[in-house]
């Protein structure tokens, strides 16, 4: 994929054509929820809060961090 073809695919995304979310840190997610970063890494570990890699990096949308907080930890 070409530059321009990527700032294409970038510009697309900005107008709403793709859903863009913003993803938050562990520590981010962390401060949001009064919680621990432990906190946060168990229920990932767990599978109960689902996570996005980037590279080497853990992110967390900010709509499944909502979600946890709309419906709770309870039987996922």
């Amino acid at each position: 994929m070409h530059l321009s073809d990527r700032v294409q695919v970038f510009a697309s995304a900005s107008k709403g054509e793709f859903p863009v979310q913003r993803l938050l840190t562990v520590k981010e997610a962390a401060e949001l929820l009064a919680c621990s970063e432990a906190a946060v890494r168990k229920w990932i570990y767990q599978r109960r809060l689902p996570k996005v890699k980037v590279g080497r990096l853990t992110r967390l949308r900010l709509s499944d961090v909502e979600a946890l907080v709309s419906g709770g930890l309870g039987g996922r």
